[in-house]
């Protein structure tokens, strides 16, 4: 069993990620990665947008 910051644990062959996913779920209900990408636009040639690598 180990633990990587609280949140990935390994017990066997299941892998718990506790409450990261009610975090993704507020994090596209809210649109926090397009008020991200509003505020940070992107001004350079990078496949992807800030609010999309958060």
């Amino acid at each position: 069993m180990f633990t990587l910051f609280g949140h990935l644990r390994n017990v066997g062959s299941n892998i718990t990620i506790g409450h990261l996913g009610i975090v993704a779920g507020m994090f596209d209900k809210l649109e926090i990665g397009k008020y991200i990408d509003e505020e940070l636009p992107k001004t350079r040639h990078h496949h992807i947008s800030h609010g999309t690598a958060v």
